[in-house]
């Protein structure tokens, strides 16, 4: 085993040489831990259904299963990945329909003093993940804090090979309008009624309206029956690179 492969298994050092002490502000990014059960089908409401702190979101005609599942990437270090699959699809796409297959909350206990945004030294913060779908093509994840002025920052990644596992990094700017008063809230887009899918915010953040949610976002998932989304390995840190995924025991 390399040195470089050997530090990402364990997560014990970055690799622009930072020592690791919870640098992954996501819980249990690594799919490990589904208290609520390992699968529930006929979801066609927010909330959580298997994994812990893996959120679904959707507001469509659609149904779905969302599941924890032993299928992840080879020689990654993981053995569980988050599974949505579109038992009946939302065929009819109104303007306002979003589903977003994972919803994902940050408290602001968590961040709070670690981002410094409404300041001049706001930083950055850099998301990593594996990624794995039958649905290829441009997709969003739209950061959003709630409270008044509500913000919003979507940014893009893009599945290229149908039904394959891979690695994706893409960093959010910091916010030197606005602190974090509330929350911070990921929606991992997945299908986008016309109304949310307009003026693009990878610049930087914007005061949040329902047309720069998630500007550049292509892909239709969840819009033909048995279309799978699957995550794992996922971790947000400070900063603008992605360091190795910071593996911390079950318990």
């Amino acid at each position: 085993m390399s040195k470089a492969a050997e530090l990402a298994k364990w997560g014990e050092v970055s690799t622009n040489g930072q020592v690791s002490g919870r640098r992954n502000i996501v819980i249990n990014g690594a799919m490990q831990v589904a208290q609520r059960g390992t699968s529930t089908a006929s979801v066609s409401s927010n909330g959580y259904f298997s994994t812990d702190r893996m959120k679904f979101y959707e507001s469509s005609s659609g149904v779905f299963t969302v599941e924890q599942v032993s299928d992840a990437p080879s020689g990654s270090g993981f053995t569980f990945s988050h599974k949505v699959t579109a038992t009946t699809a939302d065929t009819s796409l109104a303007s306002t329909d979003l589903v977003c297959p994972l919803h994902y909350i940050v408290e602001q206990q968590d961040i709070d003093d670690r981002l410094a945004y409404g300041t001049s030294s706001a930083k950055s913060i850099t998301m990593s993940f594996w990624i794995k779908s039958n649905v290829t093509g441009t997709y969003t994840i739209s950061a959003y804090r709630s409270v008044d002025p509500s913000r919003v920052q979507a940014q893009t990644y893009t599945i290229s090979s149908a039904n394959t596992w891979e690695f994706k990094t893409l960093t959010y700017s910091g916010d030197t309008a606005e602190a974090v008063d509330d929350n911070l809230n990921f929606y991992f887009n997945g299908l986008v009624g016309g109304s949310y899918d307009n003026t693009s915010t990878t610049s930087g953040w914007a005061t949040y309206n329902t047309s720069n949610w998630a500007g550049g976002h292509t892909a239709t998932w969840g819009d033909t029956a048995n279309d799978t989304w699957q995550i794992t390995g996922l971790q947000l840190e400070v900063g603008s690179v992605a360091t190795p995924f910071e593996h911390r025991s079950y318990g």
